[in-house]
């Protein structure tokens, strides 16, 4: 539960970021998914009334001007509300992109500000650099909450609505079944994400290694240097040594847990194929049409995708969670040095030199030499 909380609290702080840097933006791509979402659903019951219609008209010898007629209009309303998604995916897409770019120069601009504040005893340290690429990594892993988070409020209603559908069908056996077979890949994909995040975190210096091998083997400026020591087969073995050894510790966790989250995952297609076994039962007893096949059938298949979507959206929230909390630590910085800016002296400073002696460059021959001096100007001078 205590993880569930802070992953929850992490996707709430990436909202008031996501919201900060573009309000209107922001809110319209909720809207629109949510539109989305609604007439998704409006298309698949308009798909289950033109099948009933057609089997109805031909069931029942209607006349070919009025089944066609009744037909058309299903027709042209679904190809109008298709036609409306495709306007309302076009506008999503171009929203998140500027939403994008917003967000990018908005984080960017804090970060700036975040540096520009510190004083310089950071600079000196070795771990500061690593804190402000960690901290970057979480500037990535916002940007793509945007499509997370947006995504996360579409697979809410997405589940809502299928749910209240198969309830009101008295399907809930059902439901219930499909969502015992899933929850196992929820536990695996949260752990499986979770070890790969924290691999590549803790392995940041072998990939930092790695990268500024390659930039040797293509980078203009180095490429005489190699030639000259001919060290350019040294300088591909250590690339292969390297990222063997990276490659090694992700191997471990992918066969570990990528294959069994595979598996887990594929269990709900199981749950499938009982609902279509018991859909086709159900129409052999003509207690439901075709149309109600085909649209609950739709109904599980949405319901199972827009879980596994959920679970995907919580993994990759726990996974950037860990990087947010980078980005949020940077963020908490605050200067050690106390009162470093526009300090007011009562006082004006002076420089005391006590038994103090100066030679000539590269000789042993005094100048002065044992002497003591003061200066309480602060006027530059010299000998």
């Amino acid at each position: 539960m205590k993880k569930w909380m802070e992953t929850v609290k992490s996707l709430l702080y990436s909202i008031k970021i996501v919201f900060k840097a573009d309000k209107l933006r922001f809110l319209l791509s909720v809207i629109i998914q949510i539109v989305n979402t609604l007439l998704g659903y409006l298309l698949l019951y308009i798909g289950k009334c033109t099948i009933d219609t057609i089997l109805y008209s031909i069931s029942n010898d209607i006349e070919f001007e009025k089944a066609v007629f009744g037909v058309g209009k299903l027709v042209i309303v679904s190809f109008s509300i298709s036609f409306c998604l495709i306007i309302c995916n076009l506008k999503y897409e171009i929203l998140l992109q500027k939403l994008q770019l917003q967000l990018g120069l908005y984080i960017d601009k804090e970060m700036s500000e975040q540096v520009l504040k510190l004083d310089i005893s950071y600079f000196d340290n070795s771990t500061f650099y690593d804190d402000i690429a960690s901290a970057l990594d979480g500037k990535s892993k916002i940007n793509f909450l945007i499509y997370r988070v947006t995504f996360f409020c579409a697979n809410i209603l997405n589940i809502a609505i299928a749910v209240f559908i198969i309830y009101s069908w008295s399907l809930s056996p059902l439901m219930i079944l499909l969502c015992i077979f899933i929850f196992p890949g929820v536990l695996i994909r949260e752990k499986y994400v979770t070890e790969i995040y924290l691999y590549e975190n803790n392995n940041r210096g072998l990939a930092r290694k790695i990268s500024y091998l390659i930039s040797l083997i293509y980078e203009k400026y180095a490429a005489k240097e190699i030639r000259y020591y001919q060290i350019s087969e040294w300088i591909v073995r250590q690339y292969k040594i390297n990222w063997g050894s990276f490659l090694k510790g992700l191997k471990k966790i992918i066969y570990k847990l990528g294959i069994i989250d595979s598996l887990v995952n594929a269990l709900p297609e199981i749950v499938i194929g009982i609902v279509v076994s018991y859909l086709v039962w159900e129409i052999v007893e003509q207690k439901l049409s075709i149309g109600d096949f085909t649209y609950l059938l739709g109904i599980f298949s949405g319901l199972k995708d827009n879980i596994l979507n959920l679970v995907g959206d919580l993994a990759k929230l726990e996974e950037s969670k860990l990087a947010i909390r980078n980005y949020k630590k940077f963020m908490s910085f605050e200067s050690k040095v106390i009162g470093e800016r526009d300090i007011n002296l009562e006082s004006i400073f002076s420089i005391e030199f006590n038994n103090v002696s100066f030679k000539y460059p590269n000789t042993e021959k005094y100048i002065l030499d044992q002497i003591s001096f003061k200066d309480t100007h602060m006027i530059p001078f010299f000998i």
